[in-house]
């Protein structure tokens, strides 16, 4: 089928019934036994792009529906699948722009402990790298909703651990590099809600441990800990 045919099968489709049926679509360009064509790569990202962001509309309100339609992955059963269709829809060259989206999306799944999008979001930081721009932004985002804006969730946090692990382990390290960070010599404190379920995370789930072996989030927790003494010892 050629992309003109492609697209005018999904025009048939109401959103957000066209952005389920183009990601179905997409799986099926992308995942196979072999790797996928350059013109498949190219046919996949435009499809995206316009039936599942509508960026050639900017239909605010479709953005908004498709953030909570995302939130259960439901098309997707393979971890292989889902991770592969998650990294065409935020990343490559679009990524800044769909970043809104996709913090808005990876906040939403913190909060509903939906462990399929975590896990995605987990694949995403570490193929970004936990110390790039974007993924910093992306912590951020999840640090202002949840341990700013929200403090009454913490109960809930400490238990992704169990459900996500993968993704909480490159939270912490996105915190880490987001926090180790020095400013004219000097480093921004992070939230003591924050603090307490990172240690309780590392604390409580021991397959947490190997990021231990990573010097730098070893000496942020060491950090953190005397922060939490002198917080402690504040009251």
């Amino acid at each position: 089928m050629s992309i003109s045919d492609l697209k005018h099968t999904l025009r048939k489709y109401e959103f957000p019934a066209c952005a389920k049926e183009a990601l179905i679509r997409t799986e099926q360009l992308l995942v196979g036994r072999s790797a996928p064509s350059s013109k498949q790569l190219d046919i996949a990202l435009e499809i995206i792009s316009e039936f599942v962001f509508c960026e050639s509309t900017r239909a605010a309100k479709e953005e908004v529906s498709i953030r909570s339609k995302n939130c259960s992955l439901s098309i997707c059963t393979n971890e292989t699948t889902k991770n592969t269709i998650f990294l065409s829809l935020f990343g490559g060259a679009d990524t800044q722009k769909r970043l809104k989206i996709l913090s808005i999306l990876a906040s939403m799944a913190v909060s509903a402990s939906s462990t399929p999008v975590l896990l995605a979001v987990g694949v995403w930081l570490q193929q970004m790298g936990c110390s790039s721009p974007l993924s910093l932004q992306l912590v951020e985002n999840i640090i202002r909703d949840h341990f700013h804006l929200n403090t009454c969730n913490q109960a809930a946090l400490k238990s992704l651990a169990a459900s996500a692990p993968q993704f909480v382990a490159n939270f912490i390290t996105a915190v880490t590099e987001l926090y180790m960070q020095e400013v004219q010599g000097v480093r921004k404190l992070p939230p003591k809600n924050l603090l307490e379920v990172i240690t309780s995370w590392v604390g409580k789930y021991y397959y947490l441990l190997p990021i231990l072996r990573r010097f730098r989030v070893l000496r942020f927790l060491i950090w953190a800990i005397q922060i939490q003494q002198s917080y402690t010892a504040k009251l």
